[in-house]
């Protein structure tokens, strides 16, 4: 657990991008999270100012069921592309297969590629008739990264009750323009009495695998899920 001073946000392909930098406000960290425990792994960042030119992702709200099973999400993250690399910093995606369920998270299996170190916090997204919806945000994994284990994904859908004691998820399209999209929950009603917290949490995000360059979506908007934990993959 450390500090979020360091948080930025980052809108473009590359972290190294600062032509449009944002500061992050508040925070609301899940209170059944507990570092080192893969519950609940969900938290929110509330941006210093408002996005007003990019619209924010729906969020899916459909229970997951065994009707999910083989159903590809694409992973749009920043982190490394192999178990050692050190390139992590450029938006990459890849297409991940739901391999199982549980009641809070949606299990992917690589398939050559996978999320790795650096990429948790990042979105999973359903492509459905409408557009892009926000199923699954990249938590662990288990073992090496593309070493045949799974990658627990945090289930949104689970979240939505909670999501909503501080900001309204949109649920139902118009989906936003692929262009310049990503990760947001979007803001219906004003949070400046939300009962987010400005002090410490925990930040670093690692866990996933990158995968092919030039990624469709963005990621940080209004009011985004992330991991605020330091992650690390573990054994099966």
């Amino acid at each position: 657990i450390g500090p979020l001073s360091s948080l930025r946000v980052v809108f473009g392909d590359s972290i190294n991008d600062t032509e449009r930098v944002i500061d992050w406000d508040s925070y609301e960290i899940h209170p059944g999270y507990s570092d080192g425990v893969f519950r609940d792994d969900i938290g929110l960042v509330k941006l210093s100012e408002p996005v007003d030119d990019i619209d924010p992702m729906v969020v899916n709200d459909e229970e997951v069921d065994d009707g999910w099973i083989d159903t590809q999400l694409t992973f749009v993250g920043f982190g490394v592309t192999n178990e050692n690399g050190s390139d992590a910093g450029t938006k990459r995606t890849t297409d991940l297969a739901i391999v199982d369920f549980d009641d809070q998270f949606i299990f992917t299996l690589e398939n050559g590629t996978d999320t790795c170190y650096g990429d948790s916090g990042g979105p999973g997204y359903e492509v459905t008739p409408e557009g892009l919806e926000v199923a699954g945000i990249v938590s662990y994994g288990e073992g090496p990264c593309a070493g045949g284990g799974r990658t627990g994904n945090t289930n949104a859908a689970v979240f939505i009750d909670w999501i909503s004691e501080f900001v309204t998820p949109i649920t139902e399209p118009p989906t936003p323009d692929l262009g310049g999209a990503g990760l947001g929950l979007g803001v219906a009603r004003d949070l400046s009495d939300s009962p987010f917290t400005n002090d410490r949490a925990g930040t670093g995000a690692q866990l996933g695998c990158s995968t092919t360059p030039g990624a469709p979506t963005g990621w940080l908007m209004l009011v985004a899920l992330v991991i605020m934990r330091t992650g690390s993959r573990r054994d099966s």
